[in-house]
């Protein structure tokens, strides 16, 4: 009976060990080191996808994670090193894994994908142009950004958007420019793979006006792994657009299992307050495949920055940021046609719809344009835009290096803006208007069909690549017009203007559909001419339908000096083909100066006011790009790079300023449409560009298993103008064509400098981050002009912001990140609202008018 009793006893204290050891967390150790020499690496990062638990390595190279019972995957990053990857299954003891990392001399953790068009790609510190590779989740729980735009505003230096307000369609689409240049001079992959522009072309005194954007906020941040920027034209490898360089957003793949993030936001005057939510879910598929799918929601309050009491009149009762409510699904998959792995079969998109609602002027219940039985006490109208943009793209490829690869892929893209003006009237109409109206709108379709041949062939220690490739792009551009009262001025006594108040809707006769072809081909060589020197070559020849043909080239070096420094440089011609928007845009709107409402003519092109001023039909922009760069790495914990670069742009193309009514030569043109002045799109002036990158990186080991990372980067940019090109019969009226006002806008699209310096503490539970940026002073000329006819400068002086976040680990894959942006509340300088562009007391320049705003976020991991 006692033996019994025992067997029984120990049988089940047995049993609760078993059971006890299956819910506690076992630990996950080994050892990191290099795969050449076999040296500890100090300060790698192991991670553990799915938790959310992560430890840097020891001096020795060891680390310990405690992990529960299941299927995870490990990733160890190091800068200098091949990111590693692995899946592994926990039991019910702990599991040892040694990593044997590969040197690759990479600051950022991961292989690029752009550079070249090889699919077997350098690294960030390898390659002979430089690159940034920003794993976006690092950023995007540190600080306080939704968007990918303004998430790179406060990361990148040679990157800036700012948000606009009082700028009509800016207000719903963020202007963000490389290096200074225009919007539609940067080019921007998905994938690898083109992505559209945006349908939008900005017409106010926006930074980028005349610009066709690309709408970086389509893409959830959620759904982005890593954002490669190449900070070098690269004409001769992409095509169009990428005079300044290219945006590659690498989505996420091969993440197992749910993530949920929760954001929200509020600034300290109570407005402004934003959420956003985020499922995103991976699943492994057999034979080396993957799924990825993220959904996503931002919600956006307004903001509202009022004008101080020193300014008793002003244009905008309502100044700040406009509403926003966007919902984005986008996807990522890959799967093996076989067993084999050679042959495989991808996929990846997504749809957003986006409503926003922006403030715009405001009418007093005295002017002209109000009719006071409607609003007795004025009227402030608001303009909301429904957007949907999509994008698909499906293709096949093989992936073996001992042969030629192939990848043959089609990519669909489609951007839409519907308007809509609301708390407004059509003044023609009388008490009877209506108060809101549909304005129309304009949409882009994109199509992309390619064909790409890789190989790598090797010869003892050297290596060359070869790529060869086709593209065949067709776009289609249309404007389809809004309801007849929004734009129609109807017969009335008094003589009172038609139309939507502060934004008339488009008329049929603005109404195009305009479709362009365009066939590019090319071939890349990436070629070790020694040990130490790589040199790459490309060429790309393109045929449009509309304007003619393009032939670039690039040539480009990276001379390895020794094992810790290394030159590199490049020289190469671009060029960007007219936006078909640019071309065929046409349309009548409202504009405010110094508080008077009036309506001018944007003409189109080919209109018979351009034809009637002698304006040449547009014609390509052309540039040529010059780098010159070294590269620092003296051990695997301090990195440093500095890029000098010039860019010439000839024939860029531009929105003219105001020729008004009394002009004699275009008055017989204008009083037919009842409006006082007239613009165009021409290729307007030359500029040229010259500045310098710095991004360095250092670690350091902080107790037994923390780090702290410290990171610096600057841009300095400096943007000259050439002669404005103007047309015989304009001659003389330079300053109506493109005045200094105008010029400001270009001159300071980016400041002068901006620097951003961060330090990132991580520990396995807990990780902190502090940042500063810096901005240099800027000169945006006002409305007003002195006794001498010159414009009045508003000078925006130089500010350095700071940011700020801790996070921690509340229990197995939940994290908690509190935070502030912009701890001490620092605005740009005060104007007068009636001599800006915004109808505030700011222009849209350096950090905002956004001031000190709190954070918090929770990341769920299942």
């Amino acid at each position: 009976m006692l033996l019994f009793s025992t067997r029984k006893v120990i049988t089940t204290l047995l049993l609760l060990v078993i059971a006890y050891s299956t819910v506690i967390a076992q630990q996950l150790t080994g050892r990191v080191y290099e795969n050449q020499t076999g040296k500890p690496l100090i300060g790698a990062q192991v991670t553990v996808e799915g938790l959310d638990v992560s430890a840097p390595t020891r001096r020795d190279g060891r680390y310990s994670i405690p992990v529960s019972r299941g299927e995870y995957f490990v990733r160890v990053t190091m800068p200098g090193y091949v990111t590693y990857r692995t899946l592994i299954r926990f039991g019910v003891v702990d599991y040892q894994l040694n990593i044997s990392m590969r040197v690759s001399s990479d600051l950022t953790q991961e292989e690029t994908e752009v550079g070249t068009r090889d699919a077997n790609t350098r690294t960030y510190t390898d390659t002979p142009v430089a690159i940034d590779n920003l794993k976006i989740e690092q950023f995007a729980d540190a600080f306080g950004q939704l968007d990918l735009s303004q998430l790179l505003h406060f990361v990148l230096p040679s990157f800036n958007s700012n948000r606009q307000s009082g700028s009509d369609g800016a207000d719903h689409v963020d202007p963000s420019v490389l290096r200074g240049l225009g919007q539609d001079q940067v080019l921007v992959l998905i994938n690898g793979k083109r992505k559209h522009q945006a349908s939008l072309i900005y017409l106010f005194g926006t930074t980028g006006r005349g610009n066709t954007p690309t709408d970086l906020n389509t893409i959830p941040v959620a759904a982005i792994d890593r954002v490669e920027i190449l900070r070098d034209g690269a004409s001769a490898q992409y095509g169009s657009d990428a005079i300044a360089g290219v945006i590659n957003i690498v989505l996420k793949s091969s993440t197992n299992g749910l993530k949920v993030n929760t954001n929200h936001s509020i600034t300290d005057q109570g407005d402004g307050f934003s959420q956003n939510y985020s499922l995103h879910y991976g699943k492994v598929l057999k034979n080396d495949g993957f799924f990825d799918v993220t959904a996503d929601y931002i919600g956006r309050g307004r903001l509202y920055r009022p004008s101080s009491s020193a300014y008793n009149e002003v244009p905008r009762a309502k100044f700040g940021d406009a509403k926003v409510n966007s919902y984005s699904v986008y996807f990522n998959t890959e799967a093996p046609f076989n067993r084999q792995k050679k042959l495989f079969f991808y996929a990846f998109g997504g749809v957003q719809s986006r409503s926003t609602d922006a403030n715009s002027w405001t009418y007093e219940a005295d002017n002209e344009r109000n009719i006071k039985a409607i609003y007795p006490n004025g009227f402030e109208p608001r303009i909301l835009s429904q957007i949907w943009d999509g994008t698909l793209s499906v293709g096949v490829k093989t992936k073996t290096n001992n042969a030629w690869n192939f990848d043959i892929n089609n990519t669909f893209g489609q951007n839409q803006m519907h308007y809509t003006v609301a708390n407004t009237l059509n003044a023609s109409l009388g008490a009877n208007s209506p108060r809101s109206f549909d304005a129309g709108g304009f949409g882009l379709l994109q199509n992309v069909t390619g064909a790409h041949l890789t190989r790598k062939f090797r010869n003892g220690l050297r290596t060359t690549h070869v790529a060869l490739g086709t593209e065949l792009r067709v776009e289609d551009y249309y404007v389809f017009a809004g309801e007849e009262a929004s734009w129609k001025k109807y017969p009335n006594a008094a003589d009172l203007p038609g139309g939507a108040q502060t934004f008339p809707g488009y008329r049929p006769d603005n109404e195009v559909n305009a479709v362009r072809t365009n066939f590019g081909a090319y071939a890349d060589l990436e070629t070790d001419l020694t040990r130490s020197l790589l040199a790459t070559f490309a060429t790309r020849f393109e045929r449009y339908s509309d304007f003619g043909n393009a032939l670039n080239a690039k040539v480009s070096f990276r001379l390895k000096v020794n094992e810790t420094f290394a030159l590199r440089g490049s020289a190469s011609t671009g060029f960007r083909a007219p936006s078909l928007a640019q071309s065929h845009f046409s349309s009548i709107f409202n504009d405010v100066v110094d508080g008077v409402s009036f309506e001018k003519v944007l003409a189109a092109n080919n209109s018979s006011i351009t034809r009637a001023l002698g304006v040449k039909p547009l014609k390509q922009e052309t540039a040529i790009n010059a780098s010159a760069g070294a590269v620092f790495k003296p051990n695997t914990n301090f990195s440093l790079t500095v890029d000098g670069y010039y860019v010439s742009v000839k024939n860029r193309i531009l929105l003219t300023g105001d020729f008004s009514e009394d002009d004699p030569d275009l008055a017989k043109y204008l009083k037919p449409l009842d409006v006082k002045s007239a613009l165009f799109f021409t290729n307007a002036l030359s500029t040229q560009s010259y500045g310098v990158d710095i991004v360095g990186t250092a670690f350091s080991e902080i107790g037994e298993k923390g780090k702290l990372e410290t990171m610096f980067s600057m841009n300095y940019n400096h943007l000259s103008l050439g002669k404005i090109n103007t047309t015989a019969s304009l001659a003389g009226k330079e300053d109506y064509y493109f005045s200094e006002r105008d010029q400001s806008y270009v001159l300071y699209a980016a400041p002068k400098y901006k620097f951003n310096l961060t330090f990132a503490l991580q520990q396995p539970k807990f990780n902190a981050n502090l940042r500063f940026i810096g901005f240099s002073k800027i000169d945006i000329k006002s409305h007003g002009q002195d006794d001498q006819g010159n414009y009045i400068s508003n000078i925006y002086n130089a500010r350095i912001i700071s940011d700020a976040s801790v996070g921690f680990l509340l229990k197995k894959g939940t994290r908690l990140i509190l935070g502030c942006s912009n701890l001490l509340g620092t605005y740009t300088n005060n104007h007068n609202p009636n001599e800006s562009e915004t109808g505030g007391m700011y222009e849209s320049v350096q950090m905002g008018y956004v001031g000190r705003s709190f954070f918090g976020k929770l990341r769920f991991n299942f």
